[in-house]
């Protein structure tokens, strides 16, 4: 069956036969019909009667256990009480859905049907084949998650002077997420690295000194060395950037000491 609900509501006529509904088209007495229910990970199952009134079977418990027994990627037609009576034939070959692709991104595993499924809500035994295949389509596909790329940035050099206090902001770091997810900000120190703890790093992006870089050789100009470099790592909470961030020392013209 090469219909896909994206492509709108999916009819199955006495026959078994399935296709699309035109907008102009109504659906005749005894057809099922299939629609995109309330949510995106939901179908709508309908029968119309011999008045051309439609008739919402989705929410018949015998259905909606096989639709919960697909979603879990099971076979539903495997129960016992979905099975062909004693000294009843199958009346169709066995199916075999092969597996198949929505839109790239999403694939449905292979699966084996070999017999009726919800026949006792007044379908036909081919109409009944038919929508199990197409609930089976619609229900084992398996949705990959959108990409989530990473938030995007440059590298940054900022320079302060010495002497700076430490709620002096020395620059700013930004990061932009292509989701537009909140981007949060955090300094990585290398293992052994001199520089630890002497620098910090807000919610904002904005780097200072701690009360203890303001103590260190990174705020006198006189101990060497005067460029620092730092790692900032912008996260969206699934995926991080490390952002390259060099801290450039500044000379002030300090009065001499008696």
């Amino acid at each position: 069956m090469p219909l896909l609900l994206a492509d709108g509501v999916v009819v199955i006529d006495g026959l078994g036969q399935a296709r699309l509904l035109r907008p102009d088209e109504n659906a005749a007495p005894g057809e099922v019909v299939i629609s995109p229910g309330n949510s995106s990970n939901s179908l709508q199952v309908e029968v119309v009667d011999s008045n051309g009134q439609t008739e919402v079977i989705s929410n018949d418990p015998q259905t909606q256990s096989v639709l919960e027994q697909l979603e879990a990627g099971q076979d539903p037609t495997a129960a016992e009480e979905l099975a062909p009576q004693a000294g009843e034939e199958l009346g169709s070959s066995p199916t075999v859905f092969g597996a198949i692709s929505r839109d790239g991104s999403e694939t449905i595993a292979s699966t084996l049907f070999e017999t009726r499924g919800i026949d006792s809500v007044g379908l036909s035994e081919t109409q009944s084949l038919s929508l199990l295949e197409l609930l089976n389509t619609f229900n084992l596909v398996t949705s990959e998650p959108p990409p989530n790329a990473p938030p995007s940035s440059d590298n940054f050099t900022f320079s302060y002077a010495e002497n700076s206090a430490d709620d002096d902001i020395i620059g700013k770091v930004t990061a932009l997420d292509p989701e537009g997810l909140p981007v949060t900000y955090s300094i990585e120190y290398g293992e052994d690295d001199s520089l630890e703890g002497l620098f910090e790093i807000n919610d904002e992006g904005e780097i200072s000194l701690t009360p203890q870089g303001v103590e260190a050789f990174t705020n006198d100009f006189e101990s060497d060395p005067n460029s620092h470099q730092i790692t900032v790592i912008a996260s969206d909470g699934v995926n991080q950037t490390p952002i390259v961030v060099t801290l450039n020392e500044t000379d002030v013209n300090e009065p001499p000491v008696f």
